[in-house]
């Protein structure tokens, strides 16, 4: 029984407290964004606010933080795909949550995060190209991050979160998901 409920991951980090009971003894956790595909919706403002360009296709965000074990410890609830990783992450008010001992491993959707334990890709232009450190620090920290990679790819093993979400009901993709990442840990066990 204790195990089932370790399975289910926080939905809100509201202090330090909360951060070490979901995620306990973790030195370094890794955060990052999910997108989900949802039907087009059929009035004619919402379907601007839901398509990301990123995709090219209508989604719902999610922001999933897991630790080195493969472990989801925290699951934002759904939020329009339109919105960046950063402002998702913001609105939310994870950051002050997390202590400043704590390393972050995210991609370039949370540039300009601020957390004195984040490490964030370097981000090369045409008229400024990545030197050989910068690339091999890019390297290393997308083989770190590979890990929540795999986890949303586990939860994206059920077929419920994989696909195109056609229901009506508000907050049900939500349970989808949280129940997709439960499965996800309690597999983990």
């Amino acid at each position: 029984m204790q195990d089932q409920k370790l399975a289910l991951p926080k939905r809100k980090i509201n202090s330090m407290a909360a951060f070490s009971t979901a995620f306990p003894q973790a030195a370094e956790v890794i955060i990052d964004g999910m997108e989900r595909p949802i039907q087009r919706p059929q009035k004619r403002t919402t379907p601007r606010k839901h398509y990301s360009g990123k995709k090219k296709r209508h989604t719902r965000k999610t922001i999933v933080i897991v630790d080195q074990t493969r472990r989801i410890g925290y699951l934002s609830p759904g939020k329009r795909g339109a919105r960046h990783d950063k402002r998702v992450c913001d609105q939310r008010q994870m950051m002050p949550n997390i202590p400043p001992t704590t390393t972050i491993l995210a991609d370039s959707g949370f540039q300009g995060v601020r957390h004195p334990g984040i490490c964030l890709p370097f981000k090369g232009t045409r008229r400024r190209p990545l030197d050989g450190a910068q690339r091999q620090w890019n390297t290393q920290l997308a083989s770190l991050r590979a890990v929540v990679e795999h986890c949303i790819g586990g939860m994206k093993r059920f077929a419920a979160v994989a696909g195109i979400y056609r229901n009506r009901r508000p907050k049900t993709d939500d349970q989808f998901n949280l129940l997709a990442a439960g499965l996800w840990n309690y597999s983990l066990t």
